[in-house]
């Protein structure tokens, strides 16, 4: 069952339902997809959170408090979007291996249950 998405991490929930005689490469994959959820959750909530937060305070030192603006443009933005992300490269970069090589053992995982392997 997928669900609505979380607010801050945008990510939908998806929740497993446990097999009534799961083997336990079976289980072995289940948990380690929710972990994988769970972990993937946790970075998007922390970075969104971050990027909402810095974007408020770029926001409120760039407008000029006799302006009758509420928001920057578009370009004024870049600037805000480019150091943001220049700023958070190590950490994306980061996430990025640790994404893909959860997604090449849950892959290989999933491989070996579908070919009717148990453990």
């Amino acid at each position: 069952m997928i669900g609505p998405p979380n607010p801050v991490s945008n990510l939908r929930p998806i929740i497993r339902q446990r097999l009534l005689h799961e083997t336990p490469l079976q289980q072995r994959l289940r948990e380690l997809q929710d972990e994988t959820q769970a972990w993937n959750e946790e970075f998007w909530s922390e970075h969104n959170t971050r990027f909402i937060k810095e974007k408020e305070s770029y926001i409120k030192s760039h407008l000029n408090p006799n302006d009758e603006r509420k928001t920057l443009t578009a370009d004024e933005m870049s600037e805000f979007y480019k150091a943001f992300l220049d700023h958070n490269w190590k950490t994306h970069v980061k996430y990025n291996f640790e994404w893909y090589s959860r997604n090449f053992t849950l892959l290989f995982l999933a491989l070996k249950v579908n070919l009717g392997f148990t453990r």
